[in-house]
């Protein structure tokens, strides 16, 4: 922990060159960066010590200029990062993870990864997190900070299970402390980030190797965990976005292309005052919108299965009945 407050404070150290990599060669916004980055250090060796070593992992928000809703359909999208959320990860030589939060409103957490998974293998990960989601909506424990933690952590478990069915070796834990200046409830995948700067801190703790690419692919099928049925755009965005660039990612399959910002042009993000929350209802409602693409899709594929259904007082196709 002294090492890293040490670079934080030295403008000449190689984690000042890495920021001004992330950041550009603005001297003030690299010292400003620097000292939040040493703000939450200081609080994460208050919380839990400064006695073992520390990983830092900076996830960015992602905001899309062109293209919603179509990267689980295959499309492209357009998005540039913005901001970003900091975890700070000490790690434990248990499968415990005990998590803290700069923002007051997402209190402290903690659990044991190998707890949250059933005994036997998973075989259906889209059936079984799709009735963890809803045992949880029961408990009123759907829209917990933690879930967006634990994802990740769950399906690397899953994914370590010996073929056999025998209990894999479990995965290490870490104390890890979060800071974030990406707006919560505004669109920004200020979540995705949590999920994608948690799977880079167990991969690095657990010493499991991943390219960016299936690092992407990773994330999107951990978060269906929380109860979204989603793609992988806003983690490819996070992941994959370059700093003064505009990404053009295509899915099924993965493809980037970066293209830089012109000259002479400045993109304003304006917040509109409307909150994305991630309720129950508003999570329901967003895979009800996948849902409508996968109807939308078989009903194109089978016009002749298109059939009028007389009613006392309507008529409607099968598929206008499927959308109400």
């Amino acid at each position: 922990m002294a090492a890293w407050l040490e670079a934080c404070a030295d403008a000449n150290s190689g984690l000042h060159q890495r920021l001004r990599q992330a950041y550009g060669d603005e001297a003030e916004r690299v010292a400003e960066k620097a000292h939040q980055l040493a703000a939450a250090l200081s609080r994460c060796a208050t919380l839990f010590g400064d006695h073992a070593p520390v990983i830092v992992v900076r996830a960015p928000g992602r905001i899309n200029l062109l293209g919603m809703h179509i990267d689980h359909r295959g499309g492209a999208v357009n998005p540039i990062a913005v901001n970003e959320l900091l975890l700070i990860a000490q790690p434990r030589d248990d499968d415990t993870v005990a998590l803290q939060n700069m923002q007051e409103q997402f209190g402290p957490r903690q659990f044991a990864i190998g707890d949250l998974l059933p005994a036997h293998p998973i075989d259906d990960w889209d059936r079984w997190t799709q009735a963890e989601y809803e045992r949880r909506k029961e408990a009123g424990l759907a829209a917990d900070w933690a879930n967006y933690v634990k994802a990740p952590l769950v399906y690397l478990q899953h994914l370590q299970r010996a073929g056999s069915g025998q209990p894999p070796e479990r995965l290490r834990g870490f104390n890890g402390l979060v800071t974030s200046t990406i707006g919560t409830a505004a669109g920004l995948s200020s979540s995705s980030a949590l999920v994608v700067a948690t799977m880079l801190a167990a991969a690095t703790i657990n010493h499991l190797t991943y390219t960016p690419e299936e690092l992407v692919e990773l994330c999107g099928a951990a978060e269906w965990y929380v109860g979204t049925r989603g793609g992988a755009g806003d983690h490819a965005a996070i992941l994959l976005s370059r700093q003064g660039c505009l990404s053009h990612l295509g899915n099924h399959p993965l493809t980037i292309q970066t293209v830089p910002l012109p000259d002479g042009y400045d993109i304003v993000v304006a917040d509109s005052l409307k909150q994305a929350q991630k309720t129950a209802g508003a999570r329901d409602a967003f895979n009800a919108r996948v849902a409508a693409y996968e109807f939308g899709l078989a009903l194109l594929q089978q016009p002749g299965h298109l059939r009028v259904r007389h009613h006392a007082h309507d008529s409607l196709t099968a598929g206008e009945h499927h959308a109400r």
